[in-house]
Formats: C-alpha cells, sequence, structure tokens
C-alpha cells in the first residue's frame, strides 16, 4: 500500500512540474533585431538538414529546438506571421531571429527590424487571452491559428 502511494505521489509530482514546465515554455516571449536570409543561402541545408527555402516561412534560432514554431510580429506596423525553426543563427549579438524573405516581407521587414516574438503552445491551443497579454496591440487581437491550417495572407 505504501509503494502506490509513494508511487502515486511521484506521478503527480512529475505531471505538476512537467505542466508547469510547459507553461513556462508557453509564455516565453523575446524582443530584438530580425534579419533574412541573402539569395546565396537559397537551396542550401540548413542546421536542421533541410533546405532553405526563402518563400517558406522559417527562420534561424540559436537555441530553440527545430520544428518550434514562433508567432513573430512587427510591432512598427502590428504585423505578424508564423514562422517555423529550421536553422541556428543569427550570429550577430543585436539580433534575436533570421527569418525567410518570404516572412521578412509579410512583416514588413527591409534588412533589419524590431520584432516581438512569442514562442509555444500558444499557436492554436486556444489561449487567445494569454496571447493578447503577452503581445499587446489595442487595434488587432492575436487569434490562435491551428498550425496545419495557417494561412499567412489572411492574417
Amino acid at each position: 500500500m505504501r509503494l502506490n502511494i509513494a508511487l502515486l505521489c511521484a506521478l503527480m509530482y512529475s505531471l505538476i512540474f512537467s505542466l508547469a514546465a510547459n507553461a513556462k515554455e508557453c509564455s516565453r516571449v523575446f524582443r530584438g533585431g530580425a534579419s533574412f536570409y541573402a539569395d546565396k543561402f537559397q537551396g542550401r541545408r540548413t542546421a536542421s538538414g533541410a533546405r532553405l527555402n526563402n518563400n517558406a516561412f522559417t527562420c534561424a534560432h540559436r537555441s530553440l529546438p527545430f520544428g518550434t514554431k514562433i508567432l513573430v510580429k512587427n510591432p512598427r506596423n502590428g504585423s505578424k506571421c508564423i514562422v517555423t525553426v529550421t536553422d541556428r543563427g543569427p550570429f550577430h549579438s543585436s539580433r534575436v531571429i533570421d527569418l525567410t524573405k518570404a516572412a521578412a516581407r509579410k512583416l514588413g521587414i527591409s534588412g533589419i527590424g524590431k520584432v516581438v516574438c512569442m514562442t509555444g503552445n500558444l499557436i492554436g491551443s486556444g489561449t487567445e487571452k494569454v496571447a493578447k497579454t503577452l503581445l499587446p496591440d489595442k487595434s488587432t487581437r492575436v487569434k490562435a491559428i491551428p498550425v496545419a491550417t495557417v494561412d499567412h495572407n489572411a492574417m
């Protein structure tokens, strides 16, 4: 009986802390400069092994796992897009993310621009309230979008 109680307590303890870790990951926000890939990198292999497609919505980040979805917002004009981490970088200290040309175009960035990024399970999880508080904007609201049906032209 004691073994069952100890096992149950250990299971609940691990469940609570894994949920707390997921909640912490949901609310990760970072701000800084963003640049985009030059044309010479088109078709080259990224750190994840995928080929770079400057017409896709992908990005490079220093530490986030490959496949992580990031909601990127340009605070100057309010435009947003969702990108997927497929590469490592940027290798410049003032930048937090490297975008493909398609993503930079969608955000209205030419050269280097300031962005606000939100990572984690917020995208498609129905947590519009949390997203609204993390990326406040009175004119537009962040809408939770199922990842499988992202239409970047409709954002």
